[in-house]
């Protein structure tokens, strides 16, 4: 049965529901007018036109609602595809902060040194993960703090204690962070300052081991540490961004 077929017949329904309910309204006026004024009207006669009436009315609505039912359904099945739709598109949907890089391995591509590795990179945009070919983790090259408090053996042999703190991040440059990829991709973030601070820490006792007591020179000192820590750090894809240090005596 066609929608149009369904609307004639509803028509025809509600036109046979008017035509008892004028009927019905009669009778009770006939009644009505039988009676004595003080004699109220039957309340039975009122609820039956009312149940009449309402029964009427479903039967009509019913027969009437099952094109609109089939299209509900249908228009459900099409909001619930979208939902997912979108619930898919915003699990694939990766985006990249300007502290951040989203690593996306599966796929081997060439580095400009030539060299193939099997990822790629996502920073500062927006990318899509190919589901089932790529998996995404994620490196933070926020700043991390390195405390320091430590006793060194300077030139003459006396022993000095070294306190201080450095502030060291991913280097977000290649090809640094591909060494970061290599060193830190799927390991706990903590991991990196821990490494950071073992490499920094060998740095300062080599600078302490050619310092001079008879010429302090702190700045001096801290430019050493610093200049003997930047290759083993680079090696790793760390770069540091400050570096404080006080040497006083023992």
């Amino acid at each position: 049965m066609t929608f149009r077929d369904d609307l004639e017949a509803f028509r025809e329904r509600a036109e046979a529901l008017e035509r008892e309910n004028q009927r019905l309204r009669g009778q009770l006026a006939e009644l009505a007018a039988t009676e004595t004024p003080s004699r109220p009207a039957p309340r039975g006669g009122r609820l039956t036109l009312a149940a009449v009436v309402g029964a009427a009315a479903a039967l009509a609505l019913l027969g009437f609602a099952r094109v609109p039912l089939a299209l509900l359904a249908a228009v459900a099945a099409t909001l619930i595809g979208l939902a997912v739709m979108v619930g898919v598109f915003g699990r694939l949907l990766l985006v990249a902060g300007p502290r951040e890089v989203w690593v996306l391995c599966g796929q081997q591509r060439r580095l400009p040194s030539g060299e193939v590795v099997g990822y790629r990179l996502v920073q500062g945009r927006r990318a899509l993960r190919l589901p089932f070919v790529e998996t995404a983790d994620r490196l933070d090259l926020g700043l991390r703090t390195v405390h320091f408090d430590l006793r060194a053996a300077v030139a003459s042999g006396v022993a000095v204690q070294v306190r201080g703190q450095a502030l060291v991040r991913i280097a977000g440059e290649e090809p640094h962070i591909h060494r970061a990829v290599v060193h830190f991709l799927g390991v706990p973030p903590e991991k990196i300052g821990e490494t950071a601070s073992q490499v920094l820490e060998a740095a300062i006792r080599e600078a302490a081991a050619r310092y001079s007591l008879a010429q302090p020179d702190p700045l001096r000192f801290q430019l050493a540490a610093a200049e003997a820590a930047e290759k083993g750090l680079h090696e790793l894809g760390i770069e540091v961004a400050s570096l404080n240090l006080e040497l006083t005596p023992a």
